[in-house]
């Protein structure tokens, strides 16, 4: 296992919505991440964690930087999304 330094995580957060925009309760975002990012500490794929949703449909992740794969947990499924150092995006995933 290795540590790696605050810096190289990055914060992804947002939320999932159901067909009437409400909360898609019971659903879980995973982020399995595929390969590093040039400013990646670890270089390699590998690393997968999840995070249930509040009852408002929201999620935040604190991740390693690198390229993921970030499935919603009901029929949405992004692929190659960067996460880089000590950053902080969104992406709200709206099922119909």
């Amino acid at each position: 296992m290795v540590l790696l330094p605050s810096f190289d995580f990055g914060t992804l957060e947002g939320k999932v919505l159901g067909p009437t925009e409400l909360p898609a309760i019971g659903a879980s975002v995973t982020a399995q991440k595929e390969l590093g990012i040039i400013n990646s500490v670890v270089k390699e794929g590998g690393y997968t964690t999840n995070s249930f949703l509040t009852v408002d449909g929201s999620f935040s992740i604190k991740i390693p930087s690198g390229v993921y794969q970030i499935p919603d947990g009901t029929n949405q499924i992004i692929e190659n999304y960067a996460v880089w150092p000590s950053s902080e995006s969104s992406f709200n995933f709206e099922n119909t």
